[in-house]
């Protein structure tokens, strides 16, 4: 089996901190995996003002 030539970096969770951390190593010489249990991310800081339609748009 030949060895891989860059290290390569699980990160587990995409919330804030396992996206800011898959960014922060887009220019590093590693490979990054992200993985979680969804293939999407949800905003939720706002999330309940937008059900509440507390937001004008």
């Amino acid at each position: 089996m030949k060895a891989p030539d860059k290290p390569c970096v699980v990160v587990v969770g995409a919330g804030f901190g396992g996206l800011t951390l898959a960014r922060s190593l887009r220019k590093a010489p590693v490979e990054v995996l992200l993985i979680d249990r969804q293939n999407y991310h949800t905003f939720q800081p706002l999330l309940y003002q937008v059900a509440t339609a507390g937001l004008q748009l």
